[in-house]
């Protein structure tokens, strides 16, 4: 064994260190492991937080969307359904076209997003049916001959409509020869096929699913469509795929969007606020430091006899900067490690016995997600060991440049 390390760890663990310098060194470990540990279950429920509101946004939103850049390449649209078609990675693909128009009943009136969406293939790229809660998903036909359409679940609660009800949907396409009294504003009458629910307000509030042919209609595409939706097997590969088809394609003529576009500033708050929170926490590991540099530096000073001694036995100053180096290392480690585990036991409490339940008619969730990731494991433990070595330079500097005659003379 090294004789550096051999000696710290005697240092560290001896039953004979002063009380005081001892209990500094102790509160240093668990500083560290509940710094280590708080930072882990925080980042964790971020986590799961995140994990969460991204598999809602994603089971119902496309992974990919290919727009039309302008109106002279609609018809070029029909062209990609090949390339779209004969690609392994993508599961399900719908074309779509979407606008706002106003939805009005007897009562109520309100502008939401109108979306059209192919009767078949549209209920693999949205989850329809997984997302209705009443009614039908189905969008083919209706028993009045109008339009079925599908409503979202708060929407449905503020225009007091229920399966079945007809409405009228206004679009603004062609407002100018409207406003002229040279034709009658677009309508579209429909009867509610059904209600879903994504669990995300923006959609749940203001969001209507329609046929395709219908929807484009009414939102002045005539035959053509607005675009594609497609559904991956892997959302995660959303990049790599937008960027193959805009160097197959270019971007001249269509726009291309990921599942993070349509959120950006959503998934972006959430990882900016993940990263204020790492920053604030680590503030418990760095107190936890400063414990380590104190204690050292004590440590230094009461063992200068040692040292001088160690030094007239032949020790050189490297291993003598090593010994109280080795004892820093040591406190990072071991409060590295419990943090670890001390995190492990909150995670696996909490998946067995919800040791911090939730109103699920308020959340939506009946427990707080969590999400252990091995990264912040692996970030979180090399912040804490690095700011442990630093802390232990300065002591292990000086005890390395203490006189060794000077030591033995006076202690």
């Amino acid at each position: 064994m090294n004789s550096a390390f051999f000696i710290a760890k005697r240092y560290l663990f001896s039953k004979n260190r002063i009380k005081f310098i001892s209990i500094i060194s102790y509160l240093s470990v668990g500083g560290i492991t509940l710094g280590v540990a708080a930072l882990i279950i925080v980042l964790a429920v971020f986590n799961g937080f995140s994990g969460l509101v991204r598999s809602l946004l994603v089971n119902f939103d496309p992974h990919i969307r290919i727009e039309a850049a302008s109106a002279g390449d609609l018809r070029s649209l029909d062209s990609l359904k090949e390339y779209i078609s004969s690609r392994s990675d993508v599961v399900s693909y719908s074309p779509f076209s979407e606008g706002k128009v106003m939805i009005m009943t007897s009562k109520f009136s309100r502008v939401i997003t109108l979306r059209g969406a192919d009767t078949e293939t549209g209920k693999g790229v949205y989850n329809l049916q997984g997302t209705t809660v009443l009614g039908e998903s189905d969008l083919t036909d209706s028993e009045s001959g109008h339009t079925p359409i599908l409503v979202g679940i708060q929407l449905a609660d503020k225009m007091q409509i229920l399966p079945g009800d007809i409405i009228s949907l206004v679009s603004p396409f062609g407002f100018e020869n409207v406003a002229a009294g040279l034709a009658p504003p677009k309508t579209l009458m429909c009867e509610v096929a059904g209600i879903f629910s994504v669990q995300n307000n923006e959609y749940d509030d203001g969001l209507i699913f329609a046929p395709l042919e219908d929807a484009s209609g009414v939102l002045g595409y005539g035959s053509n469509f607005q675009g594609w939706d497609i559904k991956l097997s892997n959302y995660e590969q959303a990049d790599d795929f937008a960027k193959e088809f805009k160097n197959s394609f270019g971007i001249d003529s269509y726009k291309v969007k990921t599942w993070f576009d349509f959120h950006k500033d959503l998934y972006t708050m959430m990882q900016v606020e993940r990263w204020v929170a790492y920053i604030l926490l680590s503030l418990i590991i760095l107190v936890a430091v400063f414990n380590t540099l104190a204690s050292l530096t004590m440590s230094v000073q009461s063992k200068r006899r040692d040292i001088g001694i160690l030094s007239t036995l032949g020790m050189n100053r490297e291993s003598i900067r090593k010994i109280f180096l080795y004892q820093g290392v040591m406190i990072g480690f071991i409060g590295t490690v419990g943090g670890f585990l001390l995190a492990f036991a909150v995670y696996y409490l909490h998946q067995e016995y919800n040791i911090y339940p939730l109103d699920a008619t308020r959340f939506r969730i009946s427990a707080m997600p969590m999400e252990l990731h091995w990264t912040d494991f692996l970030v979180t433990g090399l912040m804490s060991f690095f700011l442990s070595v630093i802390s232990s330079l300065y002591p292990a500097k000086r005890a390395a440049e203490s006189d060794p005659l000077q030591a033995i003379r006076y202690e």
